[in-house]
């Protein structure tokens, strides 16, 4: 880390010297409640990424500034917020902007200055300069961030983490997006709105393509709901789930659009709800196969879709175990693991037991983990406790 600090700044400039790095260390101004605060020269080398090594004088006057001071300390989380839009830009020249940034009306919620706030917008400006009264006042302006007649800051958050970097939200992109998303998106509280799930897909690559999205979800939509309404006629359509449905095909149409990382193609959904075969056992049974779907994709991403399907392909028998395994949210290195090492009656609890493992057990300490296991088992009736004490 320490490294990787000082190459930062050094970045495209050649190799640093020795006498130099000692140098900015031993400097006074990095003590911290009389501690060495790596954090806060993490901080100032943000700002000089590329623009070589920072001078003792230029970071002792910023320090000195009275608008850090919350409290009678340094707040770093303030210094924090600033710094990162000016990565790369090199050290503040001016006190009396930051002042004036701190000053404006529009930071305050509920009549008190909101430092979450101006962390959430800054985080769009990252790397891109300091913020400009007017477009942020219209953008906290727009109505779109009114939830049951309050500003919810909840929810400009989760727009500003597709927006990192990328400078701050145009008004006609946002309300397109908005438009496409369900009429119920502004529901956060739910586990798997589509929403959450494109704030996990488009981190900092900005609102997804209103175009591509619209393309996609026509094709769903001709191959989804017609396999599903057509599986089963006697089944009586209840008006009241048609918005599940929907939620669910734009969360697909989601994957399909997202960066390689997550991406997955019609095709393969195709191949997923053949096998599950689900259209035969009516809408219901269909509607619970995409909610699989989306928590594995959701779960494990792109890579962990296709060892599904690649997995599934030799071994059509262990489906359901096979999907049971996937729909257990832990890293997909232990998934893997248990279902080519281990019997399949052991699949879940290894799975369950050694998810927030770092390092799980490996074939023979699972192994001689089984009287441990068995004793975890008889005195323990939730998963949660036998992980604990294992």
């Amino acid at each position: 880390d320490l490294l990787r600090t000082f190459s930062s700044m050094s970045h495209g400039r050649g190799l640093i010297k020795q006498t130099e790095v000692e140098g900015v260390l031993a400097w006074p101004c990095w003590q911290v409640e009389g501690k060495f605060s790596f954090d806060l020269l993490r901080t100032f080398s943000s700002m000089s990424h590329g623009r070589g090594l920072i001078k003792q004088a230029e970071v002792e006057r910023i320090l000195a500034w009275p608008c850090w001071q919350v409290n009678g300390k340094v707040s770093l989380d303030l210094l924090r917020i600033f710094s990162s839009m000016m990565n790369g830009q090199g050290l503040f020249d001016d006190e009396a902007q930051v002042q004036a940034i701190l000053a404006w009306n529009c930071w305050k919620v509920d009549g008190k200055f909101s430092l979450p706030l101006l962390r959430t917008i800054a985080s769009m400006m990252h790397g891109r300069g300091l913020l400009k009264k007017a477009p942020v006042e219209q953008l906290l302006s727009w109505p779109c961030w009114q939830v049951n007649g309050k500003f919810s800051l909840k929810l400009l958050q989760i727009f500003s983490v597709m927006m990192i970097g990328r400078g701050l939200l145009k008004k006609t992109a946002l309300e397109v997006f908005m438009a496409w998303l369900p009429s119920d998106h502004i529901t956060l509280g739910k586990e798997q709105t589509c929403l959450k799930v494109a704030c996990q897909l488009f981190t900092k690559t900005g609102l997804p393509d209103p175009k591509i999205l619209a393309d996609i979800e026509a094709t769903l939509r001709r191959y989804i709901p017609e396999k599903a309404m057509a599986s089963d006629e006697e089944e009586s359509s209840d008006s009241e789930d048609e918005p599940q449905e929907m939620v669910q095909i734009k969360a697909l149409t989601l994957f399909c659009a997202a960066p390689a990382k997550w991406r997955t193609s019609i095709a393969e959904i195709e191949q997923f709800l053949v096998a599950q075969n689900s259209a035969h056992h009516g809408q219901k049974a269909f509607r619970r196969t995409l909610e699989s779907l989306l928590r594995i994709l959701v779960n494990h991403g792109q890579v962990g879709f296709q060892f599904w399907l690649k997995y599934y392909s030799g071994n059509p028998d262990r489906k359901h175990a096979l999907t049971r395994a996937l729909l257990i949210s832990a890293p997909l290195a232990h998934t893997k693991f248990a279902l080519t090492q281990l019997p399949e009656p052991e699949w879940p609890e290894y799975i369950e037991l050694c998810k927030n493992l770092t390092l799980a057990p490996n074939k023979e300490q699972w192994r001689a983990l089984k009287p441990l296991r068995d004793l975890l088992h008889r005195r323990f009736t939730l998963t949660l406790r036998k992980r604990m004490m294992l």
